[in-house]
């Protein structure tokens, strides 16, 4: 074996001990039943995966899907569009502030980015207050803990990861 090739062992056995594993544990997990104080017990079923086609997990199955389509659309929408400009369009003295901008991101704990997006929405969150300071509205919104905000977060936190994905590597996609 060359000496090249024996760089690749800590990185594989990295992989192995948490990725494969824990998979290969949930996979051997999901042949198995539960008691009904939720005890793990392997009587080996399949019972588990025939649940999938009960309506309730095909409906989950469903939302999951259409949530994840539209936020790639709107993701695209939205990052296109930036990750075009800064790369072809800006001076390439511009290009670098550019790339700045979309990365700023990163540098806030991602728990506090989501729980700024808390503050902003709740009843008593910015934007209810200025609407209703502005007459617009008689009582807040419900803007959080629904469909168009888990929306919102998604794209929010995925937009970053598109942009610097195009702009690391211009001229493919992604």
């Amino acid at each position: 074996m060359k000496r090249g090739k024996l760089l690749v062992v800590p990185a594989m056995g990295w992989l192995t001990l948490f990725f494969a594993l824990p998979l290969l544990i949930v996979v051997v997990v999901s042949f198995a039943s539960r008691t009904a104080y939720g005890q793990v017990v392997f009587n080996w079923t399949l019972a588990n995966y025939t649940r999938f086609f009960e309506p309730l997990y095909l409906t989950i199955f469903a939302s999951t899907l259409v949530t994840a389509f539209v936020t790639t659309l709107l993701t695209f929408a939205m990052g296109y569009p930036v990750a075009y400009t800064i790369a072809m369009i800006l001076p390439k003295k511009w290009q670098q502030a550019g790339i700045i901008l979309v990365m700023i991101p990163f540098w806030i704990n991602f728990l506090i980015r989501s729980f700024a997006w808390v503050i902003i929405l709740r009843s008593q969150g910015l934007v209810n207050t200025f609407l209703l300071y502005m007459g617009f509205i008689e009582k807040p919104l419900n803007l959080l803990y629904n469909d168009a905000a888990v929306l919102l977060g998604m794209v929010y936190a995925l937009l970053s990861f598109y942009g610097a994905s195009h702009l690391c590597f211009p001229g493919t996609d992604g």
